[in-house]
């Protein structure tokens, strides 16, 4: 956060609920800024994951080792109407992945994830994750300060989502949503 707008990380407290910019003292229209001058950086690339990238490899090469698909399912960039901006988040969403080395089926950006065709879902947004559920399909939790309200299936790390995948009975269709 400090690339951005001198917002200082070390005095900024973890999130209790997923909409957390006021929690951070920004209103709604300072967190779009906030986020729009992001994807302009386009430094996604730099900001630390919570895995070690070799992890997040790990588990989505084993993923497709047991015949699924990995679908990257992001809601990146639908936030925008700006297309240059769309085309921008879009753009750097691939370069980060790359960056992680991702061994990747297909990107989807929806803000609809419960429509995407897939048998298991890792998602951190409440939201995303009750709307998967809803839709009949396993969603699992990537446990995060703001999400603790989420009552279903939640992991820390990505070796643990692989786990529910291998120890399933679902029967494969298309694939992994995240």
């Amino acid at each position: 956060l400090n690339y951005y707008q001198r917002i200082n990380q070390h005095k900024l407290t973890r999130p209790t609920k997923y909409e957390f910019a006021n929690e951070w003292g920004l209103s709604t229209e300072e967190w779009r800024l906030f986020y729009r001058d992001f994807v302009v950086s386009s430094k996604l690339v730099h900001i630390p994951t919570i895995e070690h990238s070799s992890e997040i490899f790990k588990a989505f090469k084993s993923v497709r080792e047991h015949g699924y698909d990995n679908i990257i399912c992001t809601a990146r960039g639908t936030e925008f109407v700006d297309r240059g901006l769309v085309r921008q988040c879009k753009g750097d969403t691939m370069s980060w992945l790359r960056f992680l080395k991702v061994p990747i089926y297909e990107v989807i950006h929806t803000k609809d994830k419960a429509s995407v065709e897939g048998d298991f879902f890792i998602d951190d947004a409440p939201h995303h994750l009750e709307a998967i559920r809803l839709a009949g399909k396993v969603a699992v939790c990537y446990n995060q300060s703001y999400n603790q309200e989420w009552d279903g299936l939640r992991v820390n790390r990505l070796s643990e989502f692989v786990k529910i995948i291998k120890d399933s009975n679902v029967e494969q269709t298309k694939g992994i949503s995240t």
